[in-house]
C-alpha cells in the first residue's frame, strides 16, 4: 500500500517582493546528517517541537526505554558574499541557525516523534507556519506530516537529511527573509510488519515574525511514502496557492 502527495508552484510575485526590499547579501548554509542527532531535551524555544512529550512507558516488568533524542537538521559549512564590509556574516549565520531550529522542530514533531506514528497530526506542528498560510498548510498535511499513513508505525529511522539556507539581508543589515532547501528520508515499519520508505523535499520561504522564523510560503513541496518493495512510486500531483505575504 502506498500514499503520496506532491505540491508544486513557483511564486514569482513573492520573490520579486522580497528582492524589492533591497537585498544586500546572500548566505548559503549546507547541511547533511544521516540519522537522529542528539540534542538537549525540552522546548527548543520556538514553540514547535516538544521532545518531552515522549518517551512511552514500557510494558509491565520492563524498564522504560531511554529518552529519545529529537531529530535536528545540522548546519555545516557556511559561505558568504560580503557586501556589507563583513558586517553581514554574523547576522546571516544567526538567521540561518534560527531557520534550522524552526525546521528541525517541525520535522521532529511531524515525523520522528512517536506521538505522530498513528497518523494523527500534533497540533503544534502548525506553529512553524505563519498564521496567513496555516490553513493552507493544514490542507497539504500529507506533504508535511504522516497523515497519509496506511496504518500505525512501529518504528521510524531517519537515514538521510540535508538543509541549505540562503538568507537575504536588507540595506539596514537585518535579515529580511530566508530560502530553505531541504530533504528528509526515513525508513519506517508498520505494526503489521510492512516496511516503508519516506522521501520528502521542500523549498520553503521564511520570515522573522514576532521574534521567530516562520514559514510564509512553500514554492515546492513533495512527499512520497511507499512500500520498499514498490519499484516505481508515482506521486499524485496537487496544486495549492501558498504565497509570500506582503
Amino acid at each position: 500500500m502506498s500514499s503520496s502527495q506532491s505540491w508544486h508552484r513557483r511564486d514569482t510575485a513573492g520573490l520579486v517582493l522580497i528582492l524589492a526590499m533591497g537585498v544586500a547579501a546572500t548566505l548559503v548554509a549546507g547541511a547533511t546528517n544521516g540519522g537522529r542527532t542528539p540534542a538537549a531535551r525540552g522546548d527548543r524555544g520556538d514553540g514547535v517541537a516538544l521532545p518531552g512529550d515522549d518517551p512511552q512507558g514500557g510494558p509491565p516488568g520492563f524498564p522504560d526505554p531511554p529518552p529519545r533524542a529529537p531529530f535536528e537538521f545540522r548546519l555545516g559549512a557556511v559561505s558568504f558574499a560580503p557586501v556589507l564590509l563583513g558586517r553581514g556574516q554574523p547576522v546571516a549565520r544567526s538567521a540561518a541557525t534560527a531557520v534550522g531550529s524552526t525546521l528541525s522542530g517541525l520535522y521532529d514533531l511531524a515525523y520522528a516523534n512517536p506521538a505522530a506514528w498513528k497518523g494523527t497530526v500534533p497540533a503544534k506542528v502548525w506553529n512553524a507556519f505563519a498564521p496567513e498560510v496555516r490553513a493552507r498548510a493544514r490542507s497539504d498535511a500529507a506533504t508535511f506530516t504522516l497523515s497519509g499513513l496506511p496504518g500505525t508505525l512501529r518504528d521510524l529511522e531517519v537515514i538521510r537529511s540535508s538543509l541549505a539556507v540562503r538568507v537575504l539581508l536588507g540595506p539596514n543589515g537585518r535579515a529580511e527573509a530566508a530560502f530553505a532547501d531541504l530533504t528528509f528520508e526515513a525508513a519506517a515499519q508498520l505494526t503489521s510488519g510492512e516496511d516503508l520508505r519516506l522521501s520528502n523535499s521542500a523549498d520553503l520561504v521564511l520570515r522573522p515574525l514576532a521574534g521567530r522564523w516562520l514559514i510564509v510560503g512553500y514554492p515546492t513541496a513533495r512527499s512520497v511514502l511507499q512500500p520498499i518493495s514498490d519499484p516505481s512510486p508515482v506521486p499524485s500531483p496537487s496544486e495549492s496557492g501558498s504565497g509570500v505575504p506582503g
